[in-house]
């Protein structure tokens, strides 16, 4: 991320991939393989090795199609920055321990935000590493938020070295952002707000950083 984001200048590009599949259009490449032999003992004799093999020791070098890419499927574009609530305490705790800069409003202050609905959440059926993950899908609010922000309130700029990561945690609809990890499940419900808005300008309010 922040080579990615160093290839676009302190703000990134207009447009960050949040979705992907891996690509259909590998690059054959010279790899290091190692032989492999009969064994006809029929048990599995080495990790990693198929029951009636196991390794030779021999290595060669051959060229064969490697996956190493992921393509992307959807993106989105990028804000002057985003916008949490004063709750949100464990987003913003996950977001620097990723490296990513956060600020907190020093008082309120009106921050002109756009809002997503939450059309519907898919939950997975089985846990996986301990979580059951999630998916949303979202739509945008019609107008921009009227409200001034209170005091407190946490404001993710995207104009900072880990931008585009930031964007990858917290847009709702990406698919190993903090919404997938359940950061967010407390806050979510079908017809409500997402719980991060889209800042269209950074605000001239006084803002402090989040250690």
């Amino acid at each position: 991320e922040r080579r990615a984001d160093a290839a676009h200048g302190a703000r990134g590009g207009p447009w960050v991939p949040v979705r992907a599949t891996l690509t259909a259009a590998p690059r054959t490449m010279p790899v290091i393989a190692e032989d492999l032999v009969r064994d006809s003992s029929g048990a599995r004799t080495q990790p990693g090795v198929p029951i009636g093999l196991r390794r030779s020791g021999r290595y060669r070098t051959i060229n064969m199609p490697v996956y190493d890419r992921f393509d992307p499927t959807d993106s989105a574009s990028r804000p002057a920055g985003y916008v949490l609530d004063s709750s949100q305490t464990t987003a913003v705790a996950l977001l620097r321990r990723h490296g990513v800069r956060v600020e907190q409003l020093a008082a309120a202050a009106h921050l002109g935000a756009t809002s997503w609905i939450v059309d519907s959440i898919v939950r997975g059926r089985r846990p996986f590493q301990g979580h059951l993950e999630v998916r949303l899908v979202v739509h945008h609010a019609d107008t921009p938020d009227g409200a001034s922000s209170p005091a407190g309130t946490y404001v993710v700029p995207t104009a900072q070295p880990l931008g585009a990561l930031a964007m990858y945690l917290l847009e709702p609809m990406t698919d190993d952002g903090l919404v997938t990890w359940n950061t967010f499940d407390k806050s979510l419900a079908t017809g409500q707000p997402y719980p991060v808005r889209r800042l269209l300008a950074m605000p001239h309010a006084s803002r402090r950083d989040v250690p």
